[in-house]
């Protein structure tokens, strides 16, 4: 039987280019053409906050204040991608997770984009609340519902359409944009990277709820999207990208249950220059002082994923003259 972690793998690629490229293309009234990048750049001056990032964390320096951790999380690399492959058996187990997503930016590494939201792997589907930047200083939240293959998409504040849902099909998203949409897996675009990493080895230990962290590569377009890029910066790219391996980190904790996982940016952008000068050079630029973490939360709890009302749902070719019967907002 084909485990959870396989087939994450075979489909993260792909499946993570297609939500938020869908999503921003009709956002603010589009129904074509491309939206500005979502990416790291400039958090001095599009961050709604000026939350600063942690001192430690997933992707932090490590001091080493437990020199011993239970056997769950081994130092062995052999032994610990067992471990990793466990996890994932683990957390299929418990059918349910939920977890939170951030991208730190700029010289104070304020909170740039952030994610929470819970995901069902039997069956696959999960809901998540981002916030992204919207320029001038404002930001934007973006609610997403994924579940039999189709994807429910709300912003916040969306003018006559707020409190609408925007549905999205596969065989919709390839209408919008040409790419064969593939078989979709409707989990959290940073639950697909993370499940797509190879471990290389072990890094160093935290202190607190004791965890071990571990070098890990992915594919470059994995990484992009871990970061919060939209689609079209990966998409023109997707081949060449899929090619380069980028180190990340991942975690587990001292019950070996899958704990976490974060990158830097300027090590994500100079092992892409490395590999393939010149490309991508804009969004590598907005890149190297950006950092992204993510954390498994909990798991086993219930999740609901009801879908959207059928009257709060807009037409998939909705201009700015267009609405919905019932305001659902947050379903």
């Amino acid at each position: 039987m084909i485990s959870v972690r396989t087939r994450l793998i075979a489909f993260a690629p792909l499946v993570s280019l297609t939500l938020l490229t869908a999503a921003a293309a009709v956002g603010g009234y589009r129904t074509s053409g491309e939206p500005p990048a979502v990416a790291p750049a400039a958090a001095s001056r599009t961050a709604p906050t000026a939350t600063p990032a942690p001192d430690f964390g997933p992707s932090a320096p490590l001091p080493n204040l437990y020199p011993l951790l239970p056997d769950r999380a081994p130092a062995n690399l052999g032994t610990a991608r067992r471990a990793w492959d466990g996890a994932f058996d683990d957390l299929v187990d418990a059918s349910s997770g939920t977890y939170s997503w951030t991208v730190y930016a700029g010289p104070r590494q304020q909170t740039f984009q952030s994610e929470t939201g819970s995901f069902n792997l039997d069956p696959f589907q999960s809901r998540f609340d981002r916030t992204i930047p919207a320029g001038g200083g404002t930001s934007q939240v973006l609610h997403v519902r994924r579940l039999d293959g189709t994807a429910y998409v709300q912003f916040e504040d969306w003018g006559p359409w707020t409190g609408c849902w925007l549905r999205v099909t596969p065989e919709q998203y390839e209408r919008l944009t040409g790419e064969d949409a593939g078989e979709f897996i409707p989990l959290p675009d940073s639950v697909l990277v993370i499940s797509e990493a190879e471990m290389t080895g072990s890094t160093g230990l935290w202190f607190g709820p004791p965890f071990r962290e571990y070098n890990a590569t992915v594919s470059a377009a994995a990484a992009l999207v871990f970061f919060g890029f939209n689609g079209k910066v990966i998409r023109d790219e997707v081949d060449r990208l899929l090619t380069i391996q980028v180190p990340i980190t991942i975690s587990l904790n001292s019950g070996g249950q899958l704990h976490g996982g974060g990158a830097h940016g300027g090590q994500v952008a100079a092992a892409i220059s490395k590999s393939a000068p010149g490309l991508i050079e804009e969004a590598l630029d907005l890149l190297r002082d950006a950092r992204a973490s993510f954390s498994l939360t909990g798991t086993g709890a219930p999740v609901s994923v009801p879908a959207p009302l059928p009257q709060s749902l807009l037409p998939f070719d909705a201009d700015k003259d267009d609405t919905c019967a019932a305001k659902a907002p947050r379903a």
